[in-house]
């Protein structure tokens, strides 16, 4: 096998990598308009984005997306198998995991199988150690990572035997098994002379053996990636067009907003003023940030206070969409036989049809007596409360709640979820609240409900012999957590967030990067199961990072707040200091933007008129404000920063 026929190409300076792949793969093109190359890109959202780029570039209404591939849709071509249906996806793991559990359980893991997060973590980790190169059947020769524990390794035996056993393969799996084929046969009819592969900056010891794999059915690759990738330590003298140096073509500039509040609230004024302008539209704007789904509620309220559309590309667990957070409240009250606590979740959410005033009084009523678990006495007790809405409501979940508390099979426990759902979804309905200002949530739900369908089929396969409801509740709400949800978003107007741990190489005028403090990068976690560190490797950082704001071609704009939401002072991201060495100081942003909404800004131009003492000249120091924060045991945020300068 010879790595010269290995090419890597990255963009000349001024020149994105991303365009370049799609100008190279575009000359490509045989004299036969569906006589393209095969292209293999980093995920299903660069594939859709190359689809779209090949179309507009060619001026064509069509083009043969069979052609582009992600390299596990590559593999499923390969093996001929449908990859949407037999890739396993987390949720199904870990029910297959928790019914492993409940046959046999090994002895190294028999204390701590049963606590919260053990399967998905269990899951993360075999994902982990199949990206290095470890199968239970064989150990790749391109690894260099240490093996794992035995006790793990006759777990992820098992886990490969029962998910075979239902027709269903881990993605690396699909991976290793593409590559042994494709060690055996003669040829395969979907690879061209020529393959294009990337951009691909870091991939794993897995994804580079399949790759290599493809050397000795093709003529030619050619891996697009950009400079001090990983490709470039490997394949230096084989790479066409390398230029060493930075890839930035923007102007660089650092925000130092107040609190990380303050930093969200400044970057959404800055981008709704450019919308407002013309300048810049809502889908020229990138935002990234290294804790990504952490912060993902903090980034969609201040979205919606600035009314910016905001396309959340960060998976979340179906457990917290709204729907699924009502069903779950829900299910909180059974099991724990209609306790007060439970009650009053209830009582105080929409899942009780009735005017507020109503809701009030019973939950007073509620609240002078003691923890009863009756569903009958709570029902009488709202009787005789002048409540007429919450009685028949509390009637109506009590009789959801007559299902026998015996012992069951999962695909009745199945039908009586999807009863309790149904009811929640008539009440709640698709359509989110009026005053949301952001109407495509309703889509969201629809998707997050269909879901949960998916997920309730699963279950029902995974568990068909008799527990107590109980049990199979609590299995129930562990798979709902484990299972990734990412909607499908087509609006073409919308700004995009994104995490900062995930390669992304799609290009953008404007990037946002934020919470660059002196906590990111983060070392690497430690996996409990491996007994090793998780690479947390700087260097590889750092070029994921410069990767990321290199897809900016107009504005990068980094951003570290002065304090955190404790009001301890925090400092710069080392990749601050680092990314200046490569292309000179910074320039600040000396005046933070205040742009807001039109009727916004009336509202509080007429409450800041009430205030007699109110000077708009009137200026605090920094550590004024700070100090009598801290005399008040408050913590940060703009609105108490607002009234400690009036103070």
């Amino acid at each position: 096998m010879s790595n010269s026929k290995i090419k890597i190409i990255a963009a000349p300076m001024g020149e994105h990598i991303w365009e370049l792949a799609c100008a190279r793969v575009a000359e490509a093109r045989g004299p036969d308009p569906l006589d393209f190359p095969l292209w293999i890109v980093n995920n299903s959202r660069h594939k859709a984005a190359a689809e779209t780029a090949l179309m507009n570039r060619l001026g064509a209404a069509a083009i043969p997306t069979h052609k582009i591939h992600t390299l596990l849709s590559l593999a499923g071509e390969i093996l001929n198998l449908p990859v949407l249906d037999v890739a396993v996806k987390s949720s199904f793991a870990v029910l297959s995991l928790r019914q492993l559990f409940m046959a046999q359980t090994p002895g190294v893991y028999r204390a701590s199988s049963d606590s919260p997060g053990f399967a998905e973590s269990f899951w993360s980790s075999v994902e982990e150690v199949e990206n290095r190169g470890y199968f239970p059947d064989e150990t790749l020769a391109i690894t260099d990572a240490p093996p794992p524990p035995q006790p793990f390794s006759d777990l992820q035996r098992r886990l490969h035997t029962a998910l075979e056993k239902r027709g269903r393969y881990t993605a690396g799996e699909l991976l290793r098994r593409a590559a042994r084929k494709l060690r055996s046969e003669g040829s395969i009819p979907i690879l061209n002379d020529t393959v294009f592969i990337g951009p691909l900056q870091n991939p794993s010891a897995l994804e580079r053996d399949f790759i290599h794999t493809l050397i000795s059915k093709v003529r030619e690759i050619l891996i697009f990636t950009i400079p001090h990738s990983n490709w470039h330590e490997k394949y230096t003298s084989h790479s066409s067009n390398f230029q060493p140096g930075h890839t930035l073509r923007a102007e660089v500039s650092l925000m130092r907003p107040l609190t990380p509040e303050a930093e969200l609230e400044a970057s959404f004024a800055l981008i709704a003023s450019w919308a407002a302008e013309k300048k810049y539209r809502y889908r020229d704007v990138r935002i990234i940030h290294p804790l990504g789904h952490q912060v993902l509620p903090q980034v969609e309220s201040a979205a919606r206070r600035y009314r910016v559309p905001l396309k959340g590309l960060v998976p979340r667990s179906l457990a917290e969409f709204p729907g699924v957070t009502l069903l779950l409240k829900l299910l909180d009250l059974f099991d724990h036989g209609w306790r007060r606590e439970e009650l009053l979740e209830v009582l105080r959410s929409s899942l009780i049809q009735a005017p507020w005033g109503e809701k009030s009084e019973v939950i007073k009523k509620v609240l002078k007596k003691g923890d009863k678990r009756s569903s009958a006495f709570w029902i009488e007790l709202t009787k005789s409360v002048n409540a007429p809405g919450v009685a028949p409501s509390l009637e109506q979940l009590q009789q959801l709640d007559s299902i026998d508390n015996s012992r069951q099979t999962g695909r009745i426990f199945a039908k009586w979820i999807q009863q309790c759902s149904i009811y929640v979804r008539e009440i709640k309905g698709d359509q989110p609240d009026k005053d949301c200002g952001d109407y495509y949530a309703g889509e969201i739900e629809i998707s997050a409900w269909r879901s949960l369908d998916n997920l309730l089929k699963n279950f029902s396969v995974h568990f068909p012999k008799q527990l107590t409801r109980n049990r199979l509740l609590d299995e129930f709400k562990r798979a709902l957590r484990a299972t990734k949800f990412e909607p499908r978003d087509d609006r073409l107007d919308a700004v995009e967030f994104c995490p900062g741990t995930r390669e992304e190489h799609l290009p953008k005028p404007v990037i946002i990067y934020l919470g660059l403090n002196s906590r990111v990068p983060s070392p690497g976690k430690s996996s409990p199961f491996l007994g090793t560190d998780a690479p947390g490797d700087y260097d590889e950082q750092f070029r994921l990072f410069q990767s990321l704001i290199g897809n900016g071609g107009d504005k990068v704009l980094l951003s570290c707040p002065l304090y955190d939401d404790e009001g301890g002072e925090l400092t710069l991201s080392p990749f601050i200091s680092s990314l200046q060495k490569r292309i000179g100081q910074i320039p600040s942003v000396e005046k933070l933007p205040s742009w807001q909404p039109y009727e916004v800004y009336n509202k509080k131009r007429r409450a800041t008129a009430k205030i007699a003492s109110y000077r708009p000249d009137a200026q605090i120091s920094r550590n004024a404000a700070l100090n009598y924060l801290r005399d008040k045991s408050l913590r940060w945020s703009v609105t108490r920063m607002a009234d400690a300068i009036q103070c």
